[in-house]
């Protein structure tokens, strides 16, 4: 029987050294990090690696906790839930033309050129064919609505203008249509505004027919809004036709001068004496 650390055999055990876990992957990192700052943590086990850096983080003030485990440790925060992707729906409501009855446009209508304008500008958008097309014909009234319904159910857009054209298009010869716009002038009546708006509109015609191209428009424009001006607004405003090259400028410039010689002329009207008849 062995006593006193002698065994049976009379051979003396020797003391060993008790195993030590060493700590985990990401512990070791941990103390290589804190080691680099001059600070050695206590990280034998993942508990003493949780106390001690409770224990440094309130003696750097960082945390101020008043009761702390410290055998407790902290789980891991938990993960966010996955985003999930939304769907994102898109409601888009039907399109709307303006009325349109026939050339001489009733009570709420338009006139075929805007009316086929507003069909151009639609048909440039994200609709689908179908729905431009119920809206085509949701808008024609009367005489026009009749025109359209004699093409078949099925025919498209185009079909629907190429058969309103032959009926409401504009049938001026191209010369006619040129020498309409060469031979406009100002009205007696007319503003600068609607004088400028009746010459675009015959601007719209040729360009739309292939006699005038895009980049001629403003130059044309230019030259027959100053050159179709009456009498009275000419004569004052050539130095403004010499120094503005843009059409719209210059309507802007015109339009200035127009209203300061309408001015003049109220004014000129209330400054004369007025006479009465002597009574016999």
């Amino acid at each position: 029987m062995a006593s006193n650390g002698t065994e049976e055999n009379g051979t003396t055990d020797q003391p060993t050294t008790p195993l030590v876990e060493s700590p985990p992957p990401a512990l070791k990192d941990i103390m290589e990090a804190f080691a680099k700052t001059g600070t050695k943590p206590k990280a034998d086990t993942p508990e003493d690696l949780t106390k001690w850096m409770i224990d440094y983080l309130k003696s750097t003030g960082a945390i101020k906790l008043e009761h702390v485990n410290p055998d407790i440790v902290l789980p891991p925060p938990p993960k966010p839930p996955p985003r999930e992707k939304s769907s994102k729906v898109v409601m888009t409501h039907p399109p709307r033309i303006s009325n349109f009855s026939g050339n001489e446009p009733k009570s709420g209508d338009t006139t075929y050129e805007l009316w086929k304008q507003e069909v151009k500008l639609l048909m440039k958008q994200s609709y689908e064919k179908e729905a431009i097309l119920n809206a085509v014909r949701r808008s024609l009234r009367g005489e026009a609505g009749y025109a359209a319904m004699r093409l078949d159910l099925d025919a498209s857009v185009e079909e629907v203008i190429h058969k309103l054209d032959s009926i409401y298009g504009n049938v001026d010869k191209k010369e006619e249509l040129l020498a309409e716009f060469y031979g406009s002038r100002q009205k007696e009546d007319e503003t600068v505004t609607s004088w400028s708006c009746r010459l675009e509109s015959l601007m719209g015609q040729a360009v739309e027919r292939g006699i005038v191209g895009r980049q001629d428009v403003d130059g044309m424009l230019h030259s027959m809004l100053w050159t179709g001006l009456r009498t009275s607004l000419k004569d004052i405003s050539g130095h403004k036709y010499d120094t503005i090259k843009k059409f719209d400028s210059l309507r802007v410039a015109l339009r200035q001068i127009e209203n300061d010689h309408m001015h003049r002329e109220v004014l000129t009207k209330s400054s004369k004496p007025q006479t009465s008849k002597s009574s016999n």
